[in-house]
């Protein structure tokens, strides 16, 4: 195994070399494994590959190529509620099932959420909603009432108002011309 690790400036007195911070979420996830009995080994194996890529060095480049920027690894209940609110967007969810969804705290959640991505979750839900009307009137998908309610709006004013607010222009000129 250790002729897989990339080469050691200094080799450590004791022990294998430190974990960077994306590599020790990893490990505390492994330790606090938040999925169901019957999802542990594929999660965990994923985990496991995901440290992998972590540890073992990248392969060179191609010629030109730009050099791949660095993925963050986020904290696990942050990728948890991400993958709740994605799921979820035109459902009525507030901080306290984003939290039970993430398996921890609404507090918590907010701090983790806060220091992984600058925001809050429920800035990022409402983010998340936006965009996603956005998407779907500039498709034709939508009018601006199915738009609102495909992203947890039940107020088509409240909707309006948020939407100029974020993009600056209302819901609909968004909508696709027709005929001019």
């Amino acid at each position: 195994m250790r002729e897989l690790l990339p080469p050691c400036e200094i080799e450590p007195a004791f022990g294998p070399a430190t974990l960077t911070p994306p590599m020790e979420t990893i490990v505390f996830a492994l330790r606090s494994c938040p999925v169901a009995s019957t999802l542990r080994a594929l999660w965990s194996t994923g985990k496991l590959i995901e440290l992998l890529t972590l540890i073992l060095p990248a392969p060179a480049p191609d010629e030109g190529a730009e050099p791949p920027r660095p993925a963050h690894a986020l904290h696990p209940s942050v990728r948890l509620a991400l993958d709740f609110m994605a799921a979820r967007l035109a459902e009525p969810i507030g901080l306290p099932e984003m939290a039970a969804a993430a398996h921890t705290s609404p507090s918590h959640l907010s701090r983790l959420f806060t220091a992984e991505l600058g925001h809050g979750p429920t800035r990022h839900l409402r983010r998340l909603r936006l965009e996603r009307a956005a998407a779907l009137l500039a498709a034709g998908h939508a009018n601006v009432t199915e738009a609102a309610l495909a992203a947890g709006y039940a107020s088509l004013g409240q909707f309006s108002r948020t939407f100029a607010e974020h993009h600056g222009r209302p819901p609909s000129a968004f909508l696709p011309r027709r005929g001019v």
